[in-house]
């Protein structure tokens, strides 16, 4: 999913960055698989001409495509606060938006709801979740006018394949591009 030149962020490298060992890697091995997970180099990695280290498959943990598991913060019914796994997810997203590699990566969190209640309510509801989640990665992020933009869509772009009114249409979606 691709909008104005923002990728959804994915954790897959998350999980590389805290595994044992994973430090270490060189600057190079770190670009490569950047490129694996996003299918773009970073503008402070060099051009890979060779193919892309693919990414390593893991069990899915939920019935949602990893790639949405990892680039969504999730939400509780009629509220807009962080529960713990969305804190802990939050922290491992700024550090590697602190990583060299996305280092120039700007921000577009888009908070979405599912369809209980009024259009009005869920346009108002999803901001606010935006804004949760931009006031989260604020904390942790060395320049946080990286976070460019925060909007709300509402209850107007459900997950594709999932009822609109399901839990996972409550969420915020981080999508990054190179910032200008």
């Amino acid at each position: 999913m691709r909008f104005f030149g923002f990728r959804p962020i994915a954790l897959g490298l998350c999980g590389l960055l805290s595994t044992p060992g994973a430090w270490a890697l060189s600057p190079d091995e770190i670009c490569s698989q950047m490129q694996a997970a996003y299918g773009v180099p970073a503008e402070s990695c060099p051009l890979l001409t060779s193919e892309p280290v693919p990414a390593a498959q893991t069990p899915a943990a939920s019935a949602l495509p990893d790639d949405i598991e990892e680039s969504h913060i999730f939400f509780p019914s009629g509220g807009a606060r962080l529960d713990d796994t969305a804190k802990v997810k939050l922290a491992t997203v700024a550090a590697v938006l602190e990583s060299t590699p996305m280092r120039t990566a700007c921000l577009r969190l888009t908070g979405h709801s599912d369809t209980i209640g009024s259009a009005q309510a869920n346009q108002a509801l999803a901001l606010r979740r935006a804004e949760a989640v931009a006031e989260a990665l604020k904390i942790s992020l060395t320049d946080k006018s990286r976070i460019l933009d925060v909007r709300s869509l509402g209850e107007t772009l459900p997950l594709p394949d999932i009822p609109s009114n399901s839990r996972r249409n409550r969420r915020v979606t981080i999508e990054a591009k190179t910032c200008p």
